[in-house]
């Protein structure tokens, strides 16, 4: 069952739910699953709860329960017979420490954690990358561009941030993939697949993310002639336009001087490319050169990122910054342009 609650814009503040602006006003739209307990009397804090109520109000089955309360995570009393009692105060503490709205069901993949006894809910509850990037693999590794989204919705209801996201999962995952093609276990086909799907899947997840105002800066995005990996440039493209910039995409196997007549027509503040598949590397620092030159005569920085700037030697290369990660990328564009990054 689905409750909206409309408010004036800046009265609310979002708890792990998506927010559409329409009209002036916010809805903030929570799912919430409503529970019968004590002949349907409403709850307060010392209401009492069984072990079936709870795996109700938060959505998960019986064993997840008791193991969060082994864990000493969910509090609990015992009936002299040895039953488990809970009260909506211990679930509501619960939910604001792990960040697990009520209600906010935690994904179900298809496949299970590899490598782990951990279940998702625990991995996302305990910010388990490894296990959690694993996931992500296998899921798009099945094609389903739907699943990969929910299972990169449900991560940021649970209070994951994008640049989280994009940086330990979505980047853990395209690390194991990487490695995979290396040793001959990926085909062509399953790499494209794989891609497709989670391009598909950060297209949707875009579309949900709020964004802030316009700052009225304008950022560049593309990859150089030969590179067709446009994950990376897509997340951070991303995450700066939802912080408010307006952001040009230029795609990836993109010629040089092409490159540079974008520079030049659209004037952007800063050029942001990724180059993930090595060139040779003199034909990769002329690009950089290339490109740098031009970003300086318009008065632009430029920044580069992938992992072919380890291959060629990060500090030779032509750039005014070479970022480690998406969070890194953010903190240096703070001290250049000012403004908190979330």
């Amino acid at each position: 069952m689905t409750q909206c609650w409309r408010v004036r814009r800046g009265n609310a503040k979002p708890m792990g739910n998506f927010m559409a602006l329409h009209d002036g006003y916010t809805y903030i739209v929570h799912f919430v699953h409503f529970v019968q307990i004590i002949n349907s009397s409403p709850m307060n804090e010392n209401t009492v709860l069984s072990t079936i109520d709870v795996t109700r109000i938060l959505k998960v089955n019986v064993s997840t329960v008791k193991r969060w309360t082994d864990k000493g995570m969910l509090r609990c009393s015992k009936t002299p017979g040895g039953h488990r009692r809970y009260t909506q105060k211990d679930v509501s503490d619960f939910s604001e420490r792990y960040g697990f709205g009520a209600g906010d069901a935690v994904l179900r993949v298809a496949v299970p954690l590899t490598g782990t006894a951990e279940s998702i809910d625990d991995a996302i509850l305990s910010k388990n990358y490894s296990a959690l990037a694993g996931a992500l693999k296998e899921t798009i590794l099945r094609g389903s561009q739907d699943d990969t989204y929910q299972f990169l919705r449900r991560l940021c209801v649970n209070r994951y941030t994008v640049t989280e996201v994009y940086d330990h999962i979505v980047g853990g995952s395209l690390q194991t993939l990487g490695t995979m093609w290396e040793e001959g276990k990926l085909s062509i086909a399953q790499e494209h697949i794989a891609t497709n799907c989670m391009l598909a899947a950060l297209r949707s997840l875009q579309n949900e993310i709020p964004k802030k105002p316009s700052i009225h800066r304008t950022a560049l995005f593309g990859c150089f002639e030969g590179e067709l990996h446009e994950v990376g440039i897509t997340c951070m493209r991303n995450v700066l336009d939802a912080e408010g910039w307006t952001t040009l995409y230029l795609g990836p196997n993109l010629p040089v001087d092409s490159f540079i007549q974008a520079v030049e027509r659209y004037r952007p503040h800063l050029v942001c490319v990724s180059a993930t598949t090595p060139k040779t590397r003199s034909a990769f620092h002329k690009d950089c050169i290339a490109l740098h030159t031009a970003t300086q005569r318009m008065g632009a920085h430029l920044m580069i990122g992938g992992s072919a700037t380890m291959q060629h030697g990060a500090g030779d290369i032509a750039t005014d910054y070479v970022p480690a990660s998406i969070a890194d990328a953010l903190r240096w564009i703070e001290t250049q342009y000012g403004g908190r990054m979330s």
